[in-house]
């Protein structure tokens, strides 16, 4: 949760950041690894994607190449997908164990004086 703590607060060190993440993560060990766990079936379904390419390219005896193209295709699509998702996720496990708390939330919208709506 260190690299959580240096976009909250940039004035910090990487050591106390590193020491903040401990403190923090004293209780939620076990939650993280857990949570960590759930991406399992994802990165399962990843290297499924690379297999099937090498299948693919082996039953129909296609050249090398071929299996390449489609190796990065399927990684692409997954990787696109599934790291966004996980760095929110995590943001968010960030966010659930008292990480960047903030007292007041910012407006969404706001009317000013030269605003047209």
């Amino acid at each position: 949760m260190a690299y959580f703590i240096l976009l909250d607060d940039p004035e910090c060190g990487a050591l106390e950041a590193i020491g903040r993440s401990k403190a923090m993560m004293v209780d939620h060990k076990a939650e993280l690894f857990i949570f960590d766990l759930s991406f399992l079936n994802w990165y399962l379904l990843f290297v499924a994607a690379f297999l099937i390419s090498y299948v693919i390219v082996y039953f129909l005896r296609l050249p090398n190449f071929i299996e390449e193209v489609l190796t990065y295709f399927f990684g692409l699509l997954l990787t696109l997908w599934l790291q966004p998702y996980i760095h929110c996720t995590t943001a968010n496990f960030y966010a659930a164990i008292g990480g960047g708390q903030q007292t007041e939330e910012p407006p969404l919208w706001s009317s000013g004086p030269d605003s047209r709506f």
